[in-house]
Formats: C-alpha cells, sequence, structure tokens
C-alpha cells in the first residue's frame, strides 16, 4: 500500500492532487483505526517525540549551548 507524503520534519511537500491526498490520507486514517498495535505504536512515538519538547528538556539544551560558547570563549 503506498501513501502520498503530507509532510517532513524539515520541509513541507506541495499538495499538487488534493483529491489523491484526501484518498490516501482517508486510507491511512482507515489503517490506524484497524489496527490496534499500530496505534499503540503511533501513540507511544507521538508521546516520546512530544517529551522532547519539555521545558526541562529545552533548559538543558540551553544551558549546553552556554556551556559551550562559554568554553570557547574562555580559551
Amino acid at each position: 500500500m503506498v501513501y502520498t507524503v503530507f509532510f517532513s520534519r524539515k520541509a513541507k511537500i506541495p499538495v499538487t492532487y488534493p483529491q489523491k491526498v484526501i484518498e490516501d490520507m482517508s486510507l491511512a486514517i482507515q489503517r490506524i483505526a484497524d489496527n490496534e498495535p499500530l496505534r499503540q505504536q503511533m501513540a507511544a512515538a507521538a508521546l516520546n517525540r512530544a517529551a522532547e519538547f519539555s521545558w526541562d528538556n529545552k533548559a538543558k539544551k540551553l544551558n549546553e549551548i552556554y556551556r559551550q560558547v562559554i568554553e570557547e570563549w574562555s580559551h
């Protein structure tokens, strides 16, 4: 089964055939609705991805950037 790619993390892909996109989206939704293990896997992956955007993670990344800048400027 082939699905139209709607977007990726880095770039959006223009939609040139709206009807094809609608049909592919419908098939993808049906596939997820009919497949409990897939739903669970996707839900877990979504939660893991969302956790990457927590305030704690952003603060840790920002602190690491500050540490690197300070280290570079102190030499």
